[in-house]
């Protein structure tokens, strides 16, 4: 599992190891994600 923060919201999303949603064609994953690394803040 792969942890993104929204930038906006500071909602915490979690995706599969082999799902990308920078690249995936979702209008319901938000666009204002970024990679967590250790632990999102």
């Amino acid at each position: 599992m792969k942890h993104y923060q929204d930038t906006e919201t500071g909602m915490i999303h979690a995706f599969e190891d082999d799902y990308d949603p920078f690249t995936a064609n979702n209008r319901n994953i938000p666009k204002t994600l970024r990679e967590c690394q250790d632990f999102c803040v």
